[in-house]
């Protein structure tokens, strides 16, 4: 049986608050309209299904408004040993535990367009320091433009600027295992996550 994680986000800073497993079964029962197959990664707005997310929290939310919930299905990224900072990366900088974030994606992305209004007003205030790049790529022969979104804590800008040239490096010569092992590092995953991380990428379990 599937195992399904929602968590109710606080909206401001992305900060998760609490989680719950539950099964696909456990989500009809409470009458949500989710299915982790179909549907994947999905946001609920607290505020228009709050007494289903109350009883499934077990918790009476009594400011719904400035909450969201985050439904998705099992991934490999949660079996490793250590925090995967991804969907984390704006408490865990404004906490000072991660001085670089990045987000890359085609121009146009909704994604990008999601990152740059949840890290705006923390941009705005001078907390995070913020650079974007766009470049072109090359993937299966069809070459595109990229936009990489960099998030740096004040004083950490440094990791923007080699970052960016270890992408175009990789966007010249191909994905290097060396290349990803410098890229975590930046990102301040530890020589021993990263170690980890490779190994699991090698047998092909996280993909």
């Amino acid at each position: 049986m599937e195992t399904i994680y929602l968590t109710k986000i606080q909206k401001r800073e992305y900060r998760p608050v609490i989680e719950v497993r539950c099964s696909q079964a456990d989500i009809r029962k409470a009458g949500l309209d989710y299915d982790a197959e179909t549907h994947g990664y999905c946001e609920f707005d607290y505020i228009e299904t709050r007494y289903v997310f109350d009883e499934l929290f077990g918790h009476a939310e009594k400011d719904p408004v400035d909450y969201l919930v985050l439904g998705q299905p099992h991934h490999a990224i949660r079996d490793a040993p250590y925090l995967i900072h991804t969907n984390y990366e704006l408490p865990l900088m404004l906490d000072g535990l991660k001085p670089l974030a990045v987000f890359s994606d085609s121009e146009g992305s909704p994604i990008l367009d999601q990152m740059k209004a949840r890290f705006a007003p923390h941009v705005a205030a001078g907390h995070i320091t913020m650079a974007e790049h766009l470049r072109s790529t090359e993937v299966l022969g069809k070459r595109f433009n990229l936009i990489s979104l960099f998030y740096a804590r004040p004083g950490e800008e440094w990791r923007i600027g080699l970052l960016r040239q270890l992408q175009d490096l990789i966007d010249k010569g191909g994905w290097h295992a060396t290349c990803e092992e410098i890229e975590g590092l930046l990102l301040d995953y530890t020589r021993q996550q990263n170690d980890w991380w490779m190994k699991k990428r090698q047998a092909s379990e996280l993909k």
